[in-house]
């Protein structure tokens, strides 16, 4: 049996340590000093803070044609108030490989509340798990906080709205760090290989 030390950095100050580790992993330098892994300067970088800016941006961005209800949604969608503590949880969700209706729902129980309506009578509920499994008579909003508002008022979003915005905001972190991605996927494959072998 050969043995073998492994250097990677394992940093305990909970500044994205699952990014940092995944950088660490693919050598990829770009994302070590987005994570602080490795000296940027004179200046410590936030990653969180950096994925809230490029989601912000992607939003206000949008071209409405490419939206559903168009103006409206593209509105709607940027009437939210984005900002670090928002990506704090999917950034460190997404490096350890949860997937995007899980991170949606957890995302969700901080940012709003899910309303069934149904013969016009409204009620709040827990179970997440419904939305997509439409009945008759129910229609379901997500009701947003208004400290998640940029006008500070509650305002609603539809279930496809609210898709949009997680899948922007999830996919985020892929895009800022491709090489994260790659590794992710390489784990998950490594991961299935296991577990065909038990």
């Amino acid at each position: 049996n050969n043995h073998f030390n492994i250097n990677l950095p394992i940093l305990f100050d909970a500044s994205c340590s699952g990014i940092q580790h995944l950088a660490s992993l693919a050598n990829d330098l770009t994302i070590a000093k987005l994570v602080n892994v490795v000296s940027s300067e004179d200046c410590r970088n936030d990653f969180y803070s950096i994925a809230a800016d490029f989601v912000s941006n992607y939003i206000e961005n949008l071209d409405s044609n490419d939206l559903p209800e168009k103006e409206k949604t593209h509105q709607r969608l940027k009437n939210l108030k984005i900002d670090r503590s928002i990506l704090k949880l999917p950034v460190m969700t997404v490096s350890y490989n949860v997937g995007l209706p899980r991170m949606g729902q957890e995302l969700l129980k901080k940012m709003g509340k899910l309303v069934v309506v149904k013969d016009f009578a409204e009620t709040e509920t827990d179970n997440l798990d419904i939305i997509g499994n439409v009945k008759n008579k129910e229609s379901y909003k997500i009701r947003i906080n208004q400290e998640y508002s940029k006008n500070n008022e509650v305002f609603e979003l539809t279930p496809k709205e609210w898709g949009l915005f997680t899948s922007y905001i999830f996919n985020s972190v892929f895009e800022l760090a491709p090489s994260i991605k790659a590794i992710n996927l390489y784990l998950k494959d490594f991961m299935n290989i296991m577990a065909l072998k038990n």
